[in-house]
């Protein structure tokens, strides 16, 4: 299989369009992933500086507290109203004063509670839990971190439910001591869920996260999201209660949804906190940027495929007319230029093709004149090489004649060799009509059959549709001439025969779409015949043939091209010679 041709307008418009779109791709998947990166970094460093600024903020709501719990203790001057019962009755009021009074300034107040050590009498902003009341008894839970803390506010992560004030996630517990360093009781200060919640809106920054705060059990003390999950533990496997209904810890919530998962551990509060960032912001922001890089790369391509398709035209067009020219220029249309208006290598090739043509035209006409000279020149030593050889011929048969007594036969060969001499001499044209010619060979027959008393027969058969066309002169006498004395002259036989056929042919283009006439003249004999060296021989010009098939086949070839000429086939008992030339009536050279 060839190779496949791939147009040079082609080749360039696939180049300048993978030339423009390949850097592209390129810097668009470049562009792509450094967003990803730069989007994936900046709101790692959002979210993880909202959840240092959320705690940073829980951390102050507990300063602030602590200073409740100190302000409380500084207040109540003395713990032994908590163990008197005389002492309770009548400071009841002040010591609500002093807890509010602590109290005044928060927005959202916390829930303080006041007891002496076995709970007997409490004071409370709130309802005071039950299940506080078992714990002061066994002392479990924030009691008894409160026992095992002797100076600092203890920091106790627990969720109580209240009817009015809702939840609290944080309690900060400390003792009350009397004068004496003996201690008298409890003071607890809860925060409210409601604080976390406010506290938490640092988040809602456009991004939808999903925060939860857990304690180092993944207790689970707030869930921005699934407020079901407080007061449940993350991995409440054993729970089969838990699972049926609202159990949805935030791992089960992590994945094809979430774009970043982080975590944050609080030492001073012993919190764990983890933020679940969604995807819908990477995914709007993928979709923008898709969109862009698109909408981009569909506007380049368009401009890429305009300007390409212009620079490819602007390059092959050129290109296609110089070969178009060329095809032209090889068919033979040297008057053709190439009209190329380019200032860049192909205008300049263009210019330099037409100078070429230029030049090509000033040679080829000096060639063609200079082979019309030398055809004309080789043309007219040809016949008059012809014309020695016939007088030299026709004088010795007269010769002979005269010496044997034969005056008949003198006069006739005198009259005919006459009519020769005026057909060779008097007429300046080279080319004569068909039957001209005819006439020339029956005079030439008539000397040649008294010289070989008449051992020979001639039939001719011309077409008279030919008469009048115009062929060479002395083209078929020298192939009589070669039939008498080659085929005949060197035998005895007394029934040679010549036949001369002349007629229209037809040959085929070389599409095959067409067909034209041209002439055929046969002569044939039934003489001795010529091996193949012979007839080689006879195809090559030697010095001592004066006229042979090659000078003719030369001269046919000379007037109307290498289509035409002399073929000549030959056995034992005759030979046949076949001659072609195109229908003329003028005589022009081809």
């Amino acid at each position: 299989m060839g190779q496949i041709r791939i147009p040079i307008f082609q080749k360039l418009y696939i180049t300048y369009i993978l030339c423009s779109i390949l850097p592209l791709i390129i810097m668009g998947g470049l562009m792509y992933g450094f967003s990803l990166n730069f989007i994936n970094r900046t709101l790692n460093e959002q979210t993880m500086n909202s959840i240092i600024s959320f705690h940073e903020k829980i951390h102050v709501r507990v300063s602030a507290y602590e200073n409740i719990l100190l302000q409380i203790q500084n207040g109540l001057k003395t713990s032994e109203s908590l163990n008197s019962a005389s002492r309770l009755e009548t400071d009841n009021n002040e010591i609500y004063e002093i807890m509010y009074d602590a109290l005044e300034g928060e927005v959202i107040k916390p829930i303080v509670h006041l007891t002496n050590l076995d709970g007997s009498r409490v004071f409370s902003t709130s309802d005071f839990p039950e299940s506080y009341k078992a714990e002061l008894m066994n002392k479990w839970g924030v009691f008894r971190e409160i026992e095992g803390q002797t100076n600092d506010p203890v920091i106790y992560l627990q969720e109580m439910d209240y009817s009015r004030e809702g939840k609290t996630i944080i309690s900060l517990g400390s003792k009350l001591y009397d004068q004496a360093g003996s201690p008298t009781g409890y003071i607890l200060v809860e925060m409210s869920r409601q604080v976390l919640f406010e506290e938490a809106k640092v988040f809602n920054s456009g991004l939808s996260n999903h925060m939860v705060l857990l304690d180092e059990n993944g207790y689970t003390l707030f869930d921005s999201i699934n407020s079901e999950m407080e007061g449940k533990f993350q991995q409440a496997k054993y729970l089969d209660l838990e699972k049926i209904g609202n159990h949805y810890p935030i791992d089960s919530l992590i994945g094809n949804s979430t774009f970043l998962n982080l975590e944050y551990r609080d030492k001073k509060l012993k919190t764990v906190t983890r933020v679940n960032v969604s995807s819908n912001i990477f995914h709007s922001f993928n979709r923008i940027l898709t969109l862009i890089i698109v909408g981009g790369s569909l506007f380049s391509l368009l401009v890429s495929i305009i300007l390409a398709n212009a620079q490819a035209r602007s390059i092959s067009s050129p290109i296609k007319e110089l070969i178009s020219v060329m095809g032209e220029v090889e068919k033979g249309a040297l008057e053709i230029r190439a009209n190329l208006r380019n200032r860049d290598e192909i205008g300049e090739l263009g210019k330099y093709f037409n100078q070429m043509l230029d030049r090509l035209n000033i040679y080829m006409n000096q060639v063609i004149e200079k082979q019309k000279q030398l055809r004309t020149v080789e043309i007219k030593m040809l016949q008059a090489q012809i014309k020695p050889h016939f007088i030299y011929n026709t004088l010795d048969v007269i010769k002979w004649s005269v010496k044997l007594g034969h005056q008949p036969e003198a006069i006739s060969v005198v009259t005919n060799l006459a009519r020769l001499l005026r057909f060779s001499i008097d007429s300046a044209d080279e080319f004569l009509t068909i039957r001209n010619n005819i006439e020339f060979i029956n005079s030439y027959l008539t000397i040649q059959r008294i010289k070989y008393n008449n051992s020979f027969e001639v039939i001719t058969d011309i077409d008279e549709a030919l008469m009048d066309y115009r062929i060479p002169r002395l083209i078929l006498q020298p192939f009589i001439e070669n039939s008498i004395i080659h085929g005949f002259g060197k035998t005895n036989k007394s029934d040679g025969i010549i036949t001369i056929t002349g007629q229209f042919n037809k040959s085929r283009s070389s599409d095959g779409n067409s067909e034209s006439q041209f002439i055929e003249f046969r002569i044939s004999d039934n003489g001795l015949g010529m091996t193949e060296q012979e007839i080689q021989e006879l195809t090559f010009e030697r010095p001592e043939h004066h006229i042979g098939i090659y000078n003719v086949d030369r001269r046919i070839k000379m007037y109307f091209g290498d289509d035409f000429g002399v073929r000549i086939s030959s056995h034992s008992g005759g030979t046949e010679v076949v001659i072609t030339m195109p229908k003329t009536m003028t005589g022009e050279i081809m």
